[in-house]
């Protein structure tokens, strides 16, 4: 269950990791080209299939082996499910970590920065 404070929470694979600091989706369809030679003018398209990337920061909290479970996923590229919970619902989905940051700085609080390929349409849910 993860530890939730005032903002979002972020949940890898059912370990909590820490507070959202930002969060940003970026969702694209392929576009196929259909074009036959002698057609008129246009070229002809249809939609191809859905991608969707999340990226995140979050504020670490250090619990045992969270953190490591997580880094092990990302060498391993291992599909697993995630869960942010805002105050007012939640958003949840499976996907691969393909980039990760971790960062500690002097009198600040340790974040990862991270960016999830998702595998899964996205469920939303009011709370």
């Amino acid at each position: 269950m993860p530890v939730s404070a005032n903002g979002a929470t972020f949940t890898w694979d059912t370990e909590a990791i820490g507070q959202v600091r930002s969060l940003s989706m970026s969702s694209e369809k392929a576009q196929i080209d259909t074009t036959i030679f002698g057609a008129d003018a246009f070229r002809t398209f249809i939609a191809g299939k859905h991608s969707t990337t999340l990226s995140a920061t979050v504020l670490l909290t250090y619990s045992g082996a969270n953190h490591d479970d997580m880094l092990a996923d990302y060498k391993a590229g291992t599909i697993a499910a995630f869960v942010i919970d805002f105050k007012d619902g939640s958003v949840a989905g499976s996907g691969f970590i393909t980039s990760l940051e971790i960062t500690a700085e002097l009198d600040e609080p340790s974040t990862v920065s991270l960016q999830i390929q998702v595998t899964t349409e996205l469920t939303f849910a009011d709370t």
